[in-house]
């Protein structure tokens, strides 16, 4: 089983479209040959989306997300820094594992 991601990074978009496309072009690299380093732990990339109903999008992103999204040339910057047991109760993940529910 993984390690337990205890901080995420929230990342905001002025819109929820804008926050959709980064997410899916950081995930393509994620399962790249370049990125599967951030596959393992303790550096693993986990990335839950804030709530559906939302206009602005909203990814929180764990420190292996935020560095290989560096690494794939995005330049995200956080606005503030999550413990996992704050984040969004409506959330929804886009990249990581099954056991990052609990």
């Amino acid at each position: 089983m993984p390690e337990k991601i205890l901080k995420y990074f929230v990342i905001e978009f002025p819109t929820a479209a804008e926050a959709s496309t980064i997410a899916v072009r950081i995930m393509d690299f994620l399962v790249s040959e370049a990125g599967a380093q951030w596959g393992l732990d303790p550096n693993r990339a986990v990335i839950w989306t804030g709530p559906s109903v939302s206009k602005e999008g909203v990814l929180y992103m764990s420190a292996g997300a935020l560095a290989a999204s560096e690494a794939a040339g995005f330049s995200p910057q956080p606005s503030a820094a999550l413990a996992a047991a704050d984040l969004p109760v409506d959330k929804a993940l886009l990249y990581g594992d099954a056991a990052d529910w609990y």
